[in-house]
This record gives structure tokens, C-alpha cells and sequence, in this order.
């Protein structure tokens, strides 16, 4: 009678939601595990208790003051529950200290204490109502250690817009009826609300039920939150990388910064150049969205927006270091990286000052991969020191103005000469320079000529005149096309003669280039009288033509790409008022079909001249026989021999430029030599310009005047 007593009491309270008589009936532990909250029947309600006539099944005396009451309610007692009651020391009466119901997880039926769930329900509840408050300090008391402290970090403005995002406004014309999963020592309970799913991660510290992170999930993903905790602690890093800025501590910026951004271009950066909105400045709304490994953070000030990336450590999945920061500028309709903005004059001035120096290194080392391979790398120390260049001169450049356009950074510099851009790349945290634009001096004329579009063509026709200025066929191959190569330079070991008239051109300097069009160039049927055309056919989709003016000719050098890059393919000499011209490439064939009959020709003679002959033999042809047609009185067979060679030597030379012609008195030792392997080869003795010519300016460079 005693147990039903007390039952029958606690079980009408239940039944009439009156949690005053409730707290009568329940002991201490009862009441502050799930009778704290004024709304506790809420609560209790959600949980379903069974209610009506019920009977006691049976009492298990734990000890003098603990009891284990099973009841069982319905038709045939199916349903049952397990009361503890403990005995109150003071008012010696028996009071409800628990309840026990069976319930489903999968195929598993466990046994859940009432107090464990009105618990996790009411800490959940109170977390929720608190964030709706102004309190503060209350609303992080129902957080653990880590969320409360990431938190409290942020600026309250920040803080209550971030948990306004998740909670929403304030209902209290609904009940709080979330669901609830228990495991061990954590829970998850989920809340619907008009705006998403809001999810809370609880975790039980010293027998009180804490939230230790908190969550969203919205249709609409620009107010998807996954997890408040790491929403918080990367705004964090975005919020302390913006307040050491300001403060010029560089210690903390290095701290909170990926080393390869910090490296790039922060090291030896001045923060006072480039300013940041602080803290206090920014928007509540700070805007973060969670990736793989990164995380994109979205900062909005009074003139200027900032997107920050983190990257994620590998050994830690909660720490966050800023590895890029993109500025918008709000006023001047600009976006560009901190660290081009930062990097970006610095390179440029240190370009420029290694451009004036013709610094091959220090070019290669400051250019992108696409200048570099199609410049400096083709061009070697001489050929660079001397190759004209798209501007006067850059002494004394100075920065007028910085355009940044996202990865793109263009600085406008004035010299004492000229105008021009700097073209700047951010390629992976690093700014290197990818051309440099020169304004036209032509009054009227506001465009501008690329230093790569214009150095492209023009090293490799300059590199081309080096290597036959050197003799050097073999270094031909990456400048000129593989039908050029394989036609000409691969199959002589010295320069054909018409090479040196390629030289000769180029050394007069001031090239001109100009694009032509496939399409046009092969439906020109004829020119102005008095100019020289060639008919051809232009392969190439686009040509380029360098060409070089003398008072009296013009080149024409056409280059095509060829395995991304421009290679010279041909050079159309025509002479004033003439109709005539000539391609040096088909000139070079011809030399080279001539040198090799001259050689056989050469071997053939040397033969018969080396023939052993006897002093008695001839001296008996002078003796018995008539001399021959050719020979004169005064002079000797040998010697007659000797003029009808040289004189052949001569002739075969009369078109040849000087620096080309051997004499007479190097005719029998070129000869033997040929004549010992008695194999017609290349002409290496006749066309080697063994000692070139003084307009060839022997090894001094090539100028360009």
C-alpha cells in the first residue's frame, strides 16, 4: 500500500501536466535531472509514460531505503515500467527517484532511465532558450570547454549573428519537441525549425549534459552550417590574421599563416602599404563555407570585401592556417590577391633593373613559364646583350599607377623615354612578370607593342645569324623548322656561302614584324610595279615575318610555330625594282649541290695528281715527246697544272662572298686531304669559311644599328 500510494500520486500528476505536485512526489535527484525547467512537462509528455489503472507486479527491496517497483498497465499488464523509490531521511516518506522504460534501438531493446533523457531534453532546451537571450556569459555556460572558449573569441556582434543563423527568431507559441538519440555518454538531438533542421551535439561532463558543437541544415546552402565549432574557430584565424595586420605583428601573422603563403610574399612585406579593416570594422555576417581540406572565409568591410582561404593541417582536423587572401575593392571595382599586391612592384622594379642589364638569370628567374620559353630561353648571353628591344631605354622607371585584376596585376611605370606596363602573373602564391607592354610614342596612336610578342620572332632570327656567324649548324635545330633543318643544316657541317647573306641582313638591324594571314597571303595574285613578289604557298596558319631593309634589298624571314614555338622556315631577299627575288633557303640547297660535285671533282683531280712520278719518265717526255697544247714555253708541267687548278678554284668561287674564297696556295693541301678517303663528303674545305670576312664582324656581337 505504501509503494502504490506513492505511485498513484506521482502517476496523477503526470496525467494532469502539474509539476509542483510532481516535485511533491520525486526526490532530489528527480527533480534537478528532469523537473528543473518550469516546462518540464513538455518535456515529459514527449517521452509518452503510460498512464490509467495500473497494478504492482512486484517489489524488490534493494535496501531499507531504496525500492524497485515493477507496474503494469493495460490488459494483461503488456505494458511495464520499473519505479526506484528511495526513502526521504527527513520526512520519512517514500519518494519517486526514477523511472525505467523499455525501449527499441534496431533489433536491440534497452532500458533508459527517465532522468538520463529529461536531462539531455532539458539541457538541450535550456541551451536553446539561452541563445535567445542577451545574456551571454549564461547562453556559454551551457557549451563545453572547446566550443565555449572558440566562442568567446569571437566579436559579439559575430557571435550572435553566427547563432542567430542556426536558432532563428525567438517562437514561443510552439513547444520544444526535438528528437532525441542517447549513446554512452553523447546525444544528438534534432529540432525542426521554418528555416532548417537545427542539430545539436551534446556530450556528458561530471553528470551534466553539455552542447559541444551545433548545427543547420538548410535547402538553401548559403545558410548551411556544419558545425558551429569549426564555423567558429576558422573565423577565428581570419579575425586575429586581420587585427595582427593592423597591429604590424608579424609574429602573429606568421603564427595563424600557412609558411608557403607566408614565404611567397608576407616575410618581407609592409604591412602599412596595404590596408585591412580591422575587427570592429567588419559586418556581423562573416560568411564561411567548410570544403575537403579548406575552407573559404568571407569578410565584408566599410570599403572593401576580403575572401580568405585556410587550409587544413594534416596532423590536426581543427587547426585552420590562412593560406590566400583576395581583396575586393568596393570603390575602384577591383579584385586582387594580397600577395600580387604585396609582390607585385617589388618583382616589377627588380625585372625592369635586370632587363636593363640584359641579366639572362635574373629574367629567366622573375618571368612565367611562357615568356621564359619563348625568350630568354632561346636566346643565348651574346645573342641577348645586343637583340634590339620594343623601348628606348627604362633608366630611371618609376610606378604610376597599379591595376590588380584578380591574379592579373598591371603596373603603369614611366621612364625618361618611354610608358609601359608591367604584366604580372600570380601563379601558386608566386608573382612572376609575363610581358611588358610598351605605348606607342606616335602621337594619336594609344596602342601598345608586347616585348614577348615582339622578342618571340625576332631571338630566334638573331640567334640563327649567330650560329652562321659561328659556323655552327648543329645549334640550329630548335630555331629553325624541321623541313628547314632536315634540308639544309643536317647535312653540312659548315654554313652553305648564301647563309652569310642572311647575316649580312640581319646585321643592319631595325627588324619589323608583321603578321599574314594564311588566306590572304595565298590569294595575292600580284603586287605594285617595282616591287619583287614570290609566288608560294603559305602553309602555315599564321605566319610571322621579321623583315630587314638595306638601301638597296629586303628580307623578308618568315617563321612558323612548331611545337609552340616560332622557328625561322625560310628568308625572301628582293632587290629594288626588281621582279626577281630569292629564297635563301632554296640558294643554300643549290651551295650545298654544288659543293658536293666541286668535291667530286676534287677527289677525281687528286687522285691524278698525287700519282707517283718518276724523274727519268718525265724527263724523257720532255726529251722524246711534243709538248702539250696548254703548256707555254716558261712554264713547267707541275706548274701548269697547278694555274689550271687554281683557275678552277677561282671560277667556281666568282659568286661566292669573300669571306668564303680559299687560295690557291691551300688548293693542293685541301686536295690531299680530300683525296685520301677518295669519298665524296661535304664541303668542308671549299665553302668553310675558315677565315670570315671583316663585315662579319668575326666574333664580336651583332649590332643592331
Amino acid at each position: 500500500m505504501t509503494e502504490k500510494r506513492t505511485i498513484s500520486a506521482f502517476q496523477k500528476g503526470l496525467e494532469e501536466g502539474d509539476v509542483a505536485a510532481l516535485r511533491e512526489k520525486a526526490s532530489d535527484n528527480f527533480e534537478q535531472h528532469a523537473l528543473r525547467h518550469p516546462k518540464s512537462n513538455d518535456s515529459l509528455e514527449q517521452l509518452k509514460l503510460p498512464d490509467g489503472e495500473f497494478e504492482i507486479l512486484n517489489v524488490e527491496d534493494v535496501s531499507k531505503t531504496d525500492k524497485k517497483v515493477t507496474i503494469g498497465f493495460g490488459e494483461d499488464n503488456r505494458r511495464k515500467i520499473q519505479y526506484r523509490l528511495v526513502k526521504n531521511e527527513v520526512t520519512q516518506k517514500w519518494e519517486v527517484d526514477d523511472i525505467y522504460l523499455r525501449q527499441r534501438s534496431g533489433e536491440k531493446t534497452i532500458t533508459m532511465p527517465v532522468t538520463e533523457q529529461m536531462n539531455v531534453l532539458l539541457s538541450s532546451r535550456e541551451f536553446y532558450e539561452s541563445w535567445q537571450g542577451s545574456n551571454r556569459e549564461q547562453a556559454l555556460s551551457y557549451c563545453d570547454d572547446d566550443l565555449a572558449a572558440a566562442l568567446s573569441k569571437l566579436p559579439p556582434s559575430v557571435l550572435a549573428s553566427q547563432v542567430s543563423r542556426i536558432v532563428g527568431k525567438s517562437d514561443n507559441s510552439t513547444k520544444y519537441r526535438p528528437e532525441v538519440h542517447i549513446s554512452g555518454d553523447r546525444a544528438f538531438v534534432k529540432l525542426n525549425r521554418p528555416h532548417g533542421k537545427m542539430e545539436i551535439s551534446l556530450i556528458k561532463t561530471n553528470d551534466k549534459w553539455l552542447v559541444n558543437d551545433l548545427g543547420l541544415d538548410s535547402r538553401d546552402s548559403e545558410y548551411k552550417i556544419v558545425s558551429l565549432f569549426k564555423t567558429a574557430t576558422i573565423a577565428n584565424q581570419a579575425i586575429v590574421f586581420l587585427d595582427a595586420w593592423n597591429a604590424n605583428d608579424k609574429a602573429t601573422v606568421k603564427e595563424v599563416t600557412d609558411k608557403r603563403f607566408y614565404d611567397a610574399g608576407l616575410e618581407t612585406a609592409e604591412f602599412q602599404d596595404m590596408a585591412m579593416p580591422s575587427s570592429i570594422d567588419i559586418d556581423s555576417f562573416v560568411e564561411v563555407k567548410l570544403l575537403e581540406e579548406r575552407a573559404d572565409v568571407v569578410l565584408n568591410g566599410p570599403d572593401r570585401t576580403i575572401r580568405m582561404t585556410l587550409k587544413n593541417l594534416e596532423d590536426a582536423d581543427n587547426e585552420f592556417r590562412v593560406a590566400e587572401v583576395i581583396l575586393y575593392d568596393i570603390k575602384q571595382d577591383q579584385t586582387l590577391s594580397l600577395t600580387s599586391a604585396l609582390s607585385a612592384r617589388p618583382v616589377a622594379m627588380h625585372f625592369i633593373q635586370s632587363l636593363q642589364e640584359r641579366d639572362k638569370k635574373m629574367l629567366q628567374f622573375g618571368s612565367t613559364r611562357d615568356l621564359h620559353e619563348k625568350t630568354w630561353n632561346r636566346a643565348s648571353t651574346q645573342t641577348l646583350s645586343i637583340v634590339p628591344m620594343p623601348f628606348v631605354d627604362l633608366a630611371n622607371a618609376k610606378v604610376e599607377e597599379t591595376q590588380f585584376l584578380g591574379n592579373v596585376t598591371h603596373i603603369h611605370m614611366k621612364s625618361d623615354t618611354d610608358k609601359f606596363t608591367v604584366v604580372l602573373h600570380d601563379i601558386n602564391g608566386n608573382v612572376l612578370v609575363d610581358d611588358l607592354l610598351v605605348q606607342s610614342q606616335e602621337p594619336g596612336d594609344a596602342s601598345s607593342k608586347s616585348m614577348k610578342d615582339h622578342l618571340g620572332p625576332i631571338i630566334p632570327v638573331y640567334e640563327l645569324a649567330a650560329n652562321i656567324h659561328h659556323n655552327q649548324t648543329n645549334s640550329t635545330l630548335r630555331l629553325v623548322t624541321d623541313d628547314f633543318y632536315d634540308r639544309v643544316f643536317s647535312l653540312s657541317k659548315t654554313m652553305p656561302p648564301s647563309a652569310y647573306e642572311f647575316l649580312n641582313f640581319v646585321t643592319q638591324g631595325k627588324p619589323k614584324i608583321e603578321k599574314v594571314d594564311a588566306e590572304a597571303a595565298n590569294n595575292l595574285k600580284a603586287l605594285p610595279t617595282g616591287q619583287s613578289i614570290v609566288a608560294r604557298h603559305v602553309t602555315a596558319e599564321n605566319e610571322t615575318i621579321v623583315m630587314f631593309e638595306t638601301p638597296t634589298a629586303t628580307m623578308r624571314v618568315s617563321l612558323h610555330i612548331e611545337q609552340g614555338l616560332l622557328r625561322v622556315d625560310d628568308a625572301i631577299v628582293s632587290e629594288r625594282n626588281s621582279e626577281i627575288a630569292k629564297r635563301l633557303k632554296q640558294s643554300m640547297r643549290m651551295d650545298l649541290a654544288s659543293a658536293r660535285t666541286q668535291n667530286m671533282i676534287q677527289t677525281v683531280s687528286g687522285e691524278i695528281r698525287t700519282l707517283p712520278v718518276e724523274k727519268p719518265q718525265m724527263q724523257k717526255l720532255q726529251a722524246n715527246e711534243p709538248p702539250l697544247k696548254h703548256l707555254t714555253p716558261t712554264q713547267s708541267p707541275a706548274q701548269q697544272d697547278q694555274n689550271i687548278v687554281t683557275a678552277y678554284y677561282e671560277e667556281s668561287n666568282v659568286s661566292q662572298p669573300s669571306a668564303v674564297k680559299t687560295t690557291s696556295a691551300q688548293m693542293p693541301q685541301e686536295m690531299n686531304r680530300i683525296c685520301q678517303d677518295c669519298q665524296p663528303v661535304p664541303s668542308e674545305g671549299l665553302a668553310s669559311p675558315l677565315t670570315p670576312h671583316p663585315e662579319h664582324l668575326l666574333l664580336q656581337p651583332i649590332p643592331t644599328e
